[in-house]
């Protein structure tokens, strides 16, 4: 037998990519959140990518399609065109190697979103990753609301079970390895 070694460095090929969204659907603006969670999708859409837009829907406890006027939304700042979005594809049915993306900070559903994304795909067996922004509501929290320094450091303390984290900056990693306990 010929025992060559391995030299193949491809990367095992994606199956789709559950893009989640929440605020960026809400809010008329074009905030740093927003453009990275609209720019995070075409350049993954740009790049072959199968990408599939969804938000939560509470009563279901599952990640949903979004609705036309939302996908015309999401184009607006750069965002992907509406023929770059793949079509909906239950992720119970999803290929091998998908996943679930979210690049936002998701206020309006509370500190367990993350728990509840994060189940919902170990459930239909989607990998995860998740964009990390700053810790600015930790680290300064007299800029924000009463009890929102408590409410992000939870959220922070999460990102520990996604597959993958994506920060944003050196300065966000940084943070984020110096607040965060190991574990």
């Amino acid at each position: 037998p010929n025992f060559l070694p391995q030299t193949s460095t491809s990367v095992p090929k994606i199956g789709l990519v559950y893009c989640f969204f929440e605020s960026t659907l809400q809010f008329n603006g074009n905030t740093g959140v927003q453009r990275v969670a609209r720019q995070t999708a075409r350049a993954m859409a740009n790049a072959g990518v199968k990408v599939v837009a969804t938000t939560w829907d509470t009563e279901k406890g599952s990640i949903e399609p979004l609705l036309p006027k939302e996908i015309n939304h999401l184009s607006k700042w750069s965002g992907p065109s509406p023929e770059q979005w793949h079509p909906w594809v239950p992720p119970s049915e999803a290929p091998v190697n998908s996943w679930l993306m979210s690049n936002e900070m998701p206020p309006r559903l509370g500190p367990g979103v993350n728990r509840q994304l994060l189940e919902f795909a170990k459930l239909n067996e989607l990998k995860t990753a998740v964009t990390f922004f700053d810790a600015i509501p930790y680290i300064f929290p007299d800029l924000y609301p009463a009890g929102s320094a408590e409410l992000h450091y939870s959220y922070m303390e999460q990102l520990a079970r996604w597959d993958l984290i994506f920060p944003i900056s050196m300065q966000s990693a940084k943070d984020m390895f110096d607040l965060l306990p190991e574990s």
